[in-house]
């Protein structure tokens, strides 16, 4: 197929067929939804790419990241995670808010959940509910489940 004829459409086809391969209980959607749903995945993933960018430290923070990940069972997806993180509202606002603005978002939401008492003891180190799951994102970033 041309570079011409390779429209949005056909591109989005191409990403729910993928999507759908690899995820079979996403088999039964209409091709409405599961463009809808691989848009929504997609933005999960780039929001969270955009969490753990935030880290100076990603390395390390993977590895207590990957206590946290042990930690729960089931091994939440990145979708949960970053529903967890910045939920509805705040996900569609910080998807294309500068830097700054998405730092100041996670820096409020973990002091709110230091305020609430929202905690996670992981090897020793006391983190919020916020960080450990920016910390889980950034496990499943360097190493993900498969």
């Amino acid at each position: 197929m041309s570079a011409e004829r390779w429209h949005r459409r056909s591109f989005l086809g191409a990403m729910v067929a993928l999507v759908t391969a690899v995820r079979p209980g996403l088999r039964g959607l209409s091709a409405p939804a599961g463009t809808a749903q691989a848009a929504a995945s997609l933005a999960d993933l780039e929001l969270a790419r955009r969490l753990t960018d935030l880290l100076r430290t990603r390395p390390k923070v993977a590895l207590l990241g990957k206590i946290v990940l042990w930690q729960r069972t089931p091994t939440p997806s990145v979708g949960e995670l970053v529903d967890r993180v910045l939920p509805g509202a705040l996900k569609a606002q910080h998807l294309r808010s500068e830097r700054w603005q998405l730092r100041r978002a996670v820096k409020a939401r973990v002091v709110a959940d230091y305020a609430a008492l929202r905690m996670t003891s992981v090897s020793g180190w006391l983190l919020s509910q916020t960080e450990a799951r920016i910390a889980a994102l950034a496990a499943l970033e360097h190493e993900p489940p498969g």
